[in-house]
């Protein structure tokens, strides 16, 4: 058996952000899931990918007893905090074989785990981050969230959206075809510069 506890908050942060990199394709079944990757040093990575895009979200445990990987279901409910249990509320993970459970306060999910393994996320990382940037832009990402959701193809042609970048310091042009266009301005911030 393997056991975690972590943070309600940091649990559920760590889903959100991951979740809507979640594939849904039978061919790779462990790519539909979120994959924890928890260190015995008591921290935890979670995972996703579709094969167009990833997700890395990294968080610290409460406790960690061993290093062990766990994958949830991008569904996976978010868990609300109670005071009824303690000041600060805990989602514990134990691994028992091949089943994954996950408790918080009363309720307990549980996941019979996938086959097979994701692709070495490690290594695409890595590969990328060996490469120095061109340059750096830093913008405010409720507003490149905000840009990027409006945008839809333009005549039914067009499906992909292109981002221009002028300099760290311009604003990003963001468009699809010729007729829908946004801009989001850069945030200065000393790294970038």
């Amino acid at each position: 058996m393997s056991k975690a506890i972590i943070e309600t908050a940091e649990f559920n942060r760590l889903v959100n952000s991951t979740k809507g990199f979640v594939g849904t394709s039978s061919a790779k079944p462990q790519h539909q899931w979120i994959r924890l990757e928890i260190k015995g040093d008591k921290s935890v990575i979670a995972i996703a990918v579709d094969g167009y895009k990833m997700s890395v979200e990294r968080a610290e445990c409460v406790e960690a007893d061993e290093d062990f990987i766990a994958y949830v279901k991008p569904t996976i409910k978010k868990f609300k905090f109670s005071k009824k249990f303690s000041v600060i509320d805990f989602v514990t993970i134990e691994l028992i074989n091949k089943n994954l459970y996950i408790a918080h306060n009363d309720d307990i999910i549980g996941y019979r785990q996938p086959e097979g393994e994701l692709f070495d996320w490690e290594k695409v990382m890595g590969d990328l981050k060996k490469k120095e940037a061109a340059y750096k832009v830093s913008v405010n990402p409720e507003y490149l969230k905000i840009a990027m959701q409006s945008l839809e193809p333009t005549n039914g042609t067009c499906v992909t959206s292109i981002i221009e970048f002028r300099s760290a310091t311009e604003p990003v042009l963001i468009r699809v075809g010729r007729n829908s266009e946004r801009i989001v301005l850069p945030v200065r911030v000393p790294e970038c510069m």
